[in-house]
This record gives C-alpha cells, structure tokens and sequence, in this order.
C-alpha cells in the first residue's frame, strides 16, 4: 500500500495519465482510503482544467514556452509554487483546512444536486416500466415498501434520499478516483457499483435472493440498465454543475 508521501510523489504522472495500469491502480486504492491525498489530486487536476478549458496561462518564465508540447501538470504545480508558494504567500494549515473544507462541501452539493436529478430520471424509467408492465415483480418501492413495512409513499421518500443523499454525495467524493476522464462515464461506472450492491445486499434482503435470480433471469439486466442509464444521469449532470461554475469563475476573474 503506498504511504501518502509516495501518492504525493506520483500525483502528477497520476493526472497527466502517465502511470502504467498497476502503479496507477495504487494510486487509485490509497485514493479510496484517502481524504487528504483525494484534496490535493483534486485541486491538481483543477487546476489544470481551468488551464486546458479556459486557457489561463502563466508568465512564460514559469511554465517555458511550450515548444515541447501541451503545459502538464507538473509544470503548472511547479511554475505555482514559484510564483506563490513564497512564505508570505503560503496559506496556513487552520485557512487552507477552511478552503479544503468549504470545497468539499461544494462538490457534496453538487452531488446532492446530480444525484437528485439521476433519482429523477431513474423515477421516470421505473415508471414507465410499470405502466407498461414490463417485469412487474421487479418493482422496488414495493420492495422497500415489504422491507420498511411501510407503505408507498415513505418507500418513494427513501428511494430519493438515497439516490440524492447517498449515491449523489459518495460520487462527487469519489470521482476523482474512478477511472476515465469523462464524467458521464465514471458516472456509468459508478452506477455499475451501486447495481452490484443492489445484487449482493438489497435483492437478497428483499427475498429477491442473490443477483435478484428468484424474479428472473431478465432482473439483473434490467436493473443493470437502469443503473447505467442513473449514473451516466449523475455523471452529466455533475459536470454540467461543475463547468457552470467555472465558467462563472473564469466569467469574474
């Protein structure tokens, strides 16, 4: 397992995609485990979206000219800390846990957000599913219903705040540890983990048995589709939330 020292030292071959499959694959595990070293490769690679999206640039003295092709991140973090990372410029450790704080609370509401509208979509799926009485003993406010002992509504209630609460929150801390660099698509593969929890833990809670077999063999594609289709919902959404606000950034600066 690598030490946080060790992450620190490869965070921008990491982000520049520089890695081979297993070193990356370290990177990815301690990532998981955490917080801090997911704070420092989250701003490293903010910073070099702004760069490569909107097109900030250093002074030429920082960063070189470029002849050797597109600015990394190794270059803008090095041409940062000469140019800011002086001592009477150098954030304190009580203000940068503010600033680290305040910026995980902003990518929690953005997953909040993202998650209440893949919830939405997923709702929409699940009732046209219904209506046109497609696999009608998979239906799983009535699971949650039988589970709760509760009726419908509280079980709609629950289903929300888990696809808005839960799977939302959990993806935008974690998104900079799933592979790709598309959203919409560690999206996907985000909801390919929520489908596999769903499987192993709900359906068997429910009587559904593992995989949700005892409903069919159509049951476990099914709510795989609509997994994938919730988390491509969460993915977009999210990075819709997030180039709003850096065009707004980039828009005042």
């Amino acid at each position: 397992m690598l030490t946080c020292r060790d992450v620190t030292e490869r965070a921008n071959e990491y982000v520049d995609g520089e890695l081979d499959f297993w070193p990356a694959m370290q990177v990815r595990l301690h990532l998981l485990a955490c917080r801090h070293c997911r704070g420092f490769v989250s701003q490293l690679r903010t910073v070099a979206r702004l760069v490569w999206k909107y097109g900030y640039s250093l002074p030429e003295e920082d960063v070189g000219t470029g002849v050797l092709g597109p600015v990394r991140s190794r270059d803008l973090a090095d041409a940062f800390v000469r140019r800011w990372g002086g001592a009477g410029n150098r954030m304190g450790p009580h203000r940068h846990r503010t600033e680290q704080m305040k910026m995980n609370q902003s990518r929690v509401a953005k997953g909040f957000l993202a998650g209440l509208a893949a919830t939405v979509v997923l709702s929409i799926l699940m009732l046209m599913q219904s209506a046109i009485g497609l696999l009608p003993n998979l239906d799983v406010i009535a699971m949650l219903s039988g589970m709760m002992q509760s009726g419908p509504a509280l079980a709609w209630l629950v289903h929300f705040m888990i696809g808005t609460v839960l799977w939302g929150g959990i993806f935008a801390l974690v998104e900079d540890s799933l592979p790709g660099e598309n959203l919409w698509l560690k999206g996907a593969l985000f909801g390919i983990g929520a489908w596999l929890l769903m499987m192993v833990m709900v359906m068997p809670m429910a009587g559904a048995g593992l995989l949700g077999m005892s409903l069919g063999m159509v049951a476990p594609v099914m709510t795989l589709m609509l997994h994938l289709i919730f988390g491509a919902a969460l993915g977009g959404t999210y990075s819709l939330l997030l180039n709003r606000e850096h065009a707004r950034q980039h828009a005042h600066s």
